[in-house]
């Protein structure tokens, strides 16, 4: 790195570095003062830096001037002036110290790639106030042996020294009025903390760490320091994080439900014979990609991020399914189940009721116009609420010698306790609407079966944060696992209504009777148990810094749970009383089963992250 004296100004400057003057006595130079972090033996004691920490040149004070009282501060040296054997970089023997009204300064550094000389140079135009003029102070005499003989300076400082490319001009790394996050300026007294910011150790921290107040630890501590720019830029505080879920989620298996069979089966229709077909179940519904959202939103409660708050909800649209079939026989429509009642239906085995079957048929059914539909409902939704404290944190510059970019890593961990919340939904409904055509025995029936299921888990989560960043872009991965108790529902009901085709009175069947086809007294009603549950879920999410408070992610989540009931594995095919209108016998079946299966859900999340 290099600082253009003047005489030699950059091109297309108008007066080149206003503030350093030809070489020679009455040169003058302008800048923060701070002590020459080169221990070498005989090097300059001081050097005057802008801003944005970069060295302006270097100071050996003659004798009898002081100059430790000005540490820290915008000041104007006046002596002699020359340039060291290593480069243009000046060196300054002061002899007086004073302020100006204003100064203006333009500096100019170049970062020389390491395959040829070839050089990228930004210029940096500024304005700042000086403090108001003191008079110039007299030369006092002190004892020759207290001088320490000037030797030259060590190599200049090179780009990767502050932190960060200062041409990157990246607004996301560098503070307004601190530059890059690391330089010059902190000294063994500011510990592990970096930039002018940290000024000598009077008011640490300065606009680098916003809120973190007059120190985090000794100087910017152990948190704000260490973790650079990506901890202490602007103030600590709150974010919020909108984001576009396009999930799948495990669908809800069902039985067989509606079949079309061939009247010349012994059982026309049932399962199992020759001539049936599936129309509807035997299969997965509700597992399709559906839209979503999920707010997540937090903050810090302390200046330095080591302990935060933070909670979030998510919903998925609901999935849906619906099944219509109407038929007047052609093509015939019948509800399969297994016959438990040797006094009815033909006996114990794989039966079939009618629901669609043609006049006048040879295989002696009933003669029936009617219509079967399947509707079936699952929704997710959750919550949670959650501690979050910091593991350990770090960051680093460094340049690639062959392409001559900088760059900025960044790593933050942390951990998570907290609650979970998940609910899963089902709903599922068969129904039949059936006529009958036969002379004289006119009817009409209407024969309905509805299973529903609730499961809620709540439960105790524990997770790990990781987020590594370079420059704009970062990586998240957060694991989480959650255990804790899931209250299983489910609820059964069904019903049997027969209208007269004269009077249109309707009556519906009671005691024994009571139910539909696949819902009878001996499972309908209110079922629930608790039982232990498990939610592992897995978070990976890459982002981009669109500002110094806006970022963009994409990601990809997994969520699973160990033990849940769906509707459709409540459905027990074994059944008695079978007919329409049903039977009278006393029935033993069918049950509620309380089968239960594992669960999950993924997909893509697109999010907006805000951070103040």
């Amino acid at each position: 790195m290099s600082l253009s004296a003047a005489g030699a100004p950059p091109s297309g400057s108008a007066s080149g570095l206003d503030l350093l003057l030809a070489e020679g006595p009455g040169a003058t130079l302008t800048g923060l003062l701070r002590h020459n972090a080169s221990d070498q033996r005989g090097a300059a004691p001081y050097m005057l830096v802008d801003r944005w920490g970069v060295v302006r040149g270097y100071v050996s004070p003659k004798p009898g001037l002081e100059l430790e009282p000005y540490l820290g501060q915008q000041i104007t040296l006046k002596g002699a002036m020359r340039r060291l054997p290593a480069g243009d970089m000046p060196l300054l023997t002061a002899e007086t110290v004073g302020w100006g009204g204003k100064s203006t300064a333009v500096a100019s550094y170049a970062t020389a790639a390491a395959s040829g000389g070839s050089s990228v140079v930004r210029q940096i135009d500024h304005q700042e106030p000086l403090p108001t003029p003191v008079p110039e102070q007299p030369i006092r005499p002190v004892p020759a042996e207290s001088l320490r003989p000037l030797q030259p300076m060590s190599d200049p400082p090179q780009p990767s020294d502050f932190g960060g490319d200062p041409m990157a001009g990246d607004p996301y790394l560098e503070e307004p009025g601190c530059g890059p996050a690391w330089g010059p300026g902190c000294g063994a007294g500011c510990g592990p903390s970096r930039g002018p910011c940290c000024g000598p150790c009077g008011p640490c921290c300065g606009p680098c760490c916003g809120s973190c107040g007059p120190c985090c630890g000794p100087c910017c501590g152990e948190l704000c320091g260490p973790c650079g720019a990506a901890m202490c830029r602007g103030p600590a505080g709150l974010w919020v994080n909108t984001e576009l879920l396009l999930w799948w989620m495990r669908g809800m298996h069902v039985p067989p439900l509606v079949t079309t069979g061939s009247l010349n089966d012994a059982q026309p229709g049932a399962l199992g014979q020759p001539g049936t077909q599936i129309v509807f179940g035997d299969e997965d519904i509700n597992d399709r990609l559906r839209a979503g959202g999920r707010l997540q939103f937090g903050w810090w409660l302390d200046c330095c991020r080591t302990v935060g708050l933070e909670g979030e909800y998510f919903g998925l649209g609901q999935a849906t399914t619906h099944f219509r079939q109407w038929s007047d026989g052609n093509p015939t429509l019948f509800r399969p189940f297994y016959n438990e009642d040797p006094n009815t239906g033909n006996g114990v085995g794989e039966r079939a009721e009618e629901i669609a079957v043609p006049r006048a048929n040879a295989a002696g059914l009933n003669s029936i116009d009617g219509a079967a539909s399947v509707d079936a409902l699952s929704r997710l939704q959750g919550a949670a609420a959650r501690l979050r404290f910091a593991l350990g944190c770090g960051d680093s510059c460094w340049s690639d010698c062959w392409t001559g970019r900088t760059f900025h890593d960044s790593f933050r961990s942390s951990w998570t306790l907290g609650y979970r919340f998940l609910r899963l939904d089902d709903r599922l409904g068969i129904t039949e609407q059936l006529t009958s055509t036969v002379t004289g025995e006119q009817g009409a029936f209407l024969i309905q079966d509805q299973f529903s299921t609730n499961n809620q888990f709540n439960g105790a989560e524990l997770g790990l944060q990781f987020e590594m960043q370079r420059n704009r872009w970062s990586l998240e991965v957060s694991p989480r696992i959650a255990l804790g108790d899931t209250h299983e529902t489910g609820v059964v009901s069904g019903f049997t209504r027969t209208t007269d085709p004269t009077t249109g009175a309707e009556t519906f069947a009671t005691g024994n009777a009571a139910g539909g086809l696949l819902t009878k007294v001996t499972n309908m009603g209110l079922h629930s148990r608790d039982a232990f549950g498990a939610v592992p879920e897995l978070t990976l999410k890459l982002g981009y810094q669109v500002t110094q408070h806006t970022r963009a992610t994409i990601g990809y989540d997994f969520l699973a749970w160990s033990e849940v009931v769906r509707a459709g594995d409540q459905i027990d095919l074994n059944t008695t009383l079978p007919g329409v209108p049903p039977g009278s016998a006393s029935p033993t079946s069918p049950v509620y089963p309380y089968r239960t299966s594992a669960f999950w859900a993924q997909g893509f999340d697109f999010g907006l992250e805000f951070r103040w």
